[in-house]
């Protein structure tokens, strides 16, 4: 199920509605999406993982988004596009989150690492004094605020009894302090103290799970010359998101000191190249915007016309999914195949 919103072109809304339609008659038809593929895997120096049998699970997060948001561009034209995910309880994100723990510790053992043991990773008095700074406690929320657009997308960090959360990033997400702590230096040279004194190396994992993905036009001088409209879109669908999906890796030498990685504060990762989508679609959309308040953007619009400005619109969408049950078993599904693809990539490097 898709949203888009496109200012001033009532044909392509009248499509998108009809789009709209004839995809959630094809849902309640029962008709199934393609297989998903394989997960596709990249990685960043897996080298540092060379040599290791020992791993100590330093960090381990399920970051669900509950609010995603897109700003389209096109010259004076705004479309702006949010969408709220309901009827997820924190009970249900901390079971998967559980179970993608679990999944993790199996496929290690499969793979033939040694795991140390947690007590032993949690009596470090290093390993103390990081979680106590750098750790919040569970579940985490984390508003990434769009820079220079107008509304920002919201997710809940989730860890497994008795961790805590910690936020990280291979892009650019979160606020400038969460950018920052992401990829400090600092940090990943106390983590390879902390290697050191286990006689391991560290594995932070961070999985992200989405219940759609974002697209938006961008201002460029051939779209405007071209008079082509802003527009933006949030798809509803469960899929994990490339790059943020990924296990991190801190050898005894800790971070990295030169390189063009925006991973510098790890010794190397393996991460999801590619979004992982499920195989069926779970959710349902619903625009939640009044007809009056439609009435007066476009009154705003053609105001705005006669005076020179631009033309701006804004949407609202609730999406749902069919149950809790499904929820909970297609994102343990994706999470499962990704850990065991981010693991064997591991596995063949060591």
């Amino acid at each position: 199920m898709k949203a888009v919103l496109q200012p001033g072109t009532r044909a392509a809304r009248m499509g998108a509605a009809c789009l709209a339609m004839c995809l959630a008659a094809c849902l309640s038809a029962g008709l199934a999406d393609p297989a998903r593929a394989a997960p596709v895997i990249d990685s960043d120096n897996v080298d540092a993982i060379k040599g290791s049998k020992r791993v100590a699970i330093e960090r381990f997060d399920v970051e669900f988004y509950t609010q995603l948001y897109g700003e389209g561009r096109s010259g004076r034209n705004t479309a702006r596009m949010t969408a709220e995910l309901q009827g997820i309880s924190d009970e249900t994100r901390q079971a998967i989150t559980q179970q993608a723990y679990q999944d993790l510790l199996a496929a290690l053992r499969q793979a033939g690492f040694e795991l140390v043991e947690p007590a032993a990773l949690a009596a470090q008095p290093l390993f103390q004094a990081l979680d106590e700074k750098y750790g919040h406690a569970s579940p985490y929320r984390v508003e990434d605020e769009k820079l220079l657009q107008g509304g920002m997308q919201i997710s809940q960090i989730v860890a497994p009894a008795g961790m805590r959360a910690h936020f990280d990033s291979g892009i650019a997400r979160g606020d400038l302090s969460q950018r920052i702590e992401a990829q400090n230096q600092g940090i990943g040279r106390q983590q390879g103290e902390l290697a050191a004194a286990l006689d391991a190396t560290l594995l932070q994992v961070h999985v992200l799970a989405s219940f759609g993905s974002v697209s938006a036009t961008k201002n460029g001088g051939l779209r405007i010359f071209a008079g082509l409209g802003a527009k933006a879109a949030i798809e509803a669908k469960p899929l994990l998101f490339p790059e943020e999906t990924q296990i991190q890796i801190v050898n005894r030498s800790g971070a990295r000191t030169f390189g063009m990685s925006h991973r510098m504060g790890h010794s190397g990762a393996v991460v999801l190249k590619e979004p992982l989508v499920a195989a069926t679609n779970i959710f349902e959309m619903r625009d939640t915007q009044s007809q009056g308040d439609k009435d007066k953007q476009t009154a705003g619009n053609f105001l705005s016309g006669l005076i020179g400005g631009g033309a701006e619109r804004s949407g609202h969408s609730v999406v749902s999914a069919s149950s809790e049950h499904a929820y909970r078993s297609t994102y343990q599904a994706l999470i499962r195949d990704a850990l065991d693809a981010m693991v064997a990539s591991l596995a063949a490097a060591r």
